[in-house]
């Protein structure tokens, strides 16, 4: 984990594809145009593409997102097609935004498709950002949740 990546988070798009058309959320900032359309009182964003930040094929990427969705259904958890892209158009995740999925799922999932961050937050506050990596001490946001 590098300063570098965590500010690729923060300045990552992530954009769902509700009724009305793609919403764009932002780590940082409240999400109420989705919470307009999506019910739930929490919400969550995670893929299965690219584990630990390497690029894979999209062969593979696809395999890994039909794992993810037969996980997520088995759960009965509401999911609605979402991905992540970089501001440059360089970088881009297929993935889930979840409702009402708890945070210890979440994090369960994430580690078991090798993932290095989620989203998560709870209606009516703002998106917030989950690490799977130890607290950098150079990086103080307090929209980020540093998972262990």
């Amino acid at each position: 984990m590098t300063e570098a990546l965590v500010k690729a988070f923060l300045d990552t798009v992530y954009i769902a594809e509700c009724r009305s058309g793609q919403v764009e959320i932002a780590i940082g900032h409240l999400a109420a145009r989705l919470e307009a359309e999506v019910q739930g009182k929490c919400f969550a964003f995670i893929t299965a593409w690219n584990p630990m930040g390497c690029r894979r094929d999209d062969e593979e990427n696809n395999a890994a997102n039909r794992e993810l969705v037969s996980l997520i259904d088995s759960h009965r958890v509401e999911r609605i097609p979402m991905h992540a892209v970089s501001p440059d158009n360089a970088w881009f995740e297929a993935g889930w935004l979840l409702s009402d999925v708890s945070r210890v799922t979440l994090d369960q999932w994430a580690r078991r498709f090798e993932q290095l961050g989620s989203l998560w937050w709870q209606r009516g506050h703002a998106v917030k950002m989950r690490i799977y990596h130890p607290k950098m001490p150079s990086c103080n946001n307090a929209f980020i949740d540093w998972i262990e």
